[in-house]
């Protein structure tokens, strides 16, 4: 799947993922599917319920984009354009879903297995 079209969980899944946690989507098909964690003793806990939505939430989403974005442009009402710290970049109709799908091109590259969960 193109990194250019995650979208919903998948989004937050890859973007959860890029950060290094390990992640399980309950149903890869349903955009707004549960993600889940397992803890250091392997107990599940949902990243929807807790709220992480990092390609719609600034107080998420902001931090990556300070860490990782180096430039964010808009190109119109609804496109923007981000360039990760290297060359990967993304493209979104929100400054969040540019910088989340070029963070997530930074470290898995410009495709991800289809039917890999994030």
């Amino acid at each position: 799947m193109k990194v250019a079209e995650l979208e919903g969980a998948l989004l937050a899944g890859w973007v959860a993922r890029a950060n290094g946690w390990p992640v399980e989507i309950e149903d890869p098909d349903e955009p707004e599917s549960p993600l889940y964690c397992r803890d250091e003793r392997g107990v599940p806990w949902s990243f929807t319920e807790h709220g992480y939505w990092p390609q719609v939430k600034w107080d998420q989403g902001g931090p990556i984009i300070e860490r990782e974005i180096a430039h964010l442009t808009r190109h119109g009402p609804a496109r923007w354009s981000a360039l990760a710290n290297g060359s990967a970049s993304g493209h979104g109709p929100t400054p969040l879903i540019a910088a989340m799908r070029a963070y997530v091109a930074s470290k898995f590259g410009d495709e991800v297995a289809e039917g890999d969960t994030p």
